[in-house]
């Protein structure tokens, strides 16, 4: 697999780039918007009906999601591109954790029950950073009783100072504990 592809984005069009790298233009389909400069883009290959497809993405994790969603049952490329174009993967992963229909419904083309059956399959398989010490220190100071939401949004904050889980999970105590 390619994991990955560095070049110059040299044509941008509605759901794929051209990027050139070593004399050779690559069309990579891909949900996110790119600029017409250097890049680097995280990559995902298939073989299906006897064509290959080339996708990309901006990191890891959401190539990660990008995988899971086409894994689900009814759900293809055009539906996973439509909510990964809706939604970063924090927010999504927020969304499916919360059990927010309503908010993945608002995706066009995902209706209750599309977006009924994106939950029950990805429920608890979705982490919020690639970084281990982030994910624990969210699944601990959430068994600990704090909303999710914000545990979240105060580790992703304070993980940039420190890369000690104890020193992180103190600090977002001390925050949590000022907020109330």
């Amino acid at each position: 697999m390619i994991d990955y592809i560095k070049g110059k984005v040299i044509e941008v069009l509605n759901d794929f780039i051209v990027i050139e790298t070593g004399n050779f233009g690559i069309k990579i389909e891909t949900p996110h918007k790119f600029e017409k400069k250097d890049t680097k883009i995280y990559t995902y290959l298939t073989f299906k009906d006897e064509s290959f497809r080339l996708f990309g993405f901006k990191d890891r994790q959401t190539r990660e999601l990008f995988i899971k969603l086409t894994s689900i049952n009814g759900i293809g490329v055009k539906h996973a591109f439509s909510i990964l174009k809706n939604f970063n993967y924090e927010d999504f992963t927020l969304a499916v954790e919360n059990n927010r229909i309503d908010l993945l419904s608002s995706v066009p083309g995902i209706g209750k029950k599309t977006a009924s059956r994106i939950i029950l399959e990805l429920k608890g398989k979705l982490s919020f950073s690639e970084e281990p010490i982030f994910n624990d220190a969210v699944e601990a100071l959430v068994s600990l009783g704090f909303e999710k939401e914000k545990v979240i949004k105060i580790v992703k904050e304070l993980s940039q100072k420190t890369n000690s889980l104890e020193e992180l999970i103190k600090l977002s105590l001390q925050k949590l504990s000022e907020k109330g």
